[in-house]
């Protein structure tokens, strides 16, 4: 995602931020084989972002909520190095609006213990809906909310992802549906944008 800012950035600077130091050496190999020299990446936690306050314009968000426990903490911090007068934007999915289809034996059960193992992780499946709130009570102003769906091109990859944690029945029922001709799996993405004023 970050290299996907930079590229359509005319001047200015990105910065990513991940918890693990695998997914940034991931980020790094991206960036440096696309050629890009005005990103970079550094490990660190949502909860103490390692960066002065008011350092960014903007600050982004994207699949992260719907795994963290402290929403609040998370905020505070966004809104820490956030200046006066720029944008937060974050995404996340809620699992109210999935479409996953055909509804083959197991899948339903499957997809019900994954969300139960994010839900026991300190994750939230039904964050989507609940970042206006969020946001606002964070101090952020000027909230637009809105609701798109990402219609995956591959459920074989899809199953395969929500199968890595789970039983071996569960994860055979996932890859069944994910090699079916008629699958299908349609996401419901959350988005936010907001404002900080103060």
């Amino acid at each position: 995602m970050s290299c996907d800012f930079t590229r359509i950035l005319s001047s200015g600077y990105v910065t990513g931020i991940d918890c693990e130091q695998s997914q940034i050496e991931l980020a790094h190999n991206r960036a440096r084989n696309q050629h890009l020299t005005n990103v970079s990446f550094e490990v660190g936690s949502i909860y103490e972002l390692p960066f002065p306050d008011s350092s960014f314009e903007v600050v982004f968000a994207h699949a992260v909520f719907e795994h963290i426990s402290s929403h609040d903490a998370a905020l505070k911090e966004m809104f820490r190095v956030l200046a006066p007068g720029g944008l937060v934007a974050v995404r996340s999915p809620d699992w109210g609006g999935f479409i996953v289809v055909p509804d083959i034996p197991g899948l339903q059960t499957a997809m019900q213990h994954y969300a139960d193992l994010q839900t026991a992780n300190g994750g939230d499946i039904h964050i989507g809906r609940k970042l206006p709130g969020l946001l606002r009570a964070a101090g952020f102003d000027a909230l637009a909310f809105s609701a798109t769906y990402d219609c995956t091109l591959s459920p074989t990859i899809i199953a395969e992802y929500l199968a890595l944690p789970l039983m071996e029945s569960d994860a055979e029922a996932l890859r069944e549906w994910g090699g079916h001709p008629d699958a299908v799996f349609a996401q419901a993405w959350c988005e936010i944008l907001g404002t900080r004023h103060a």
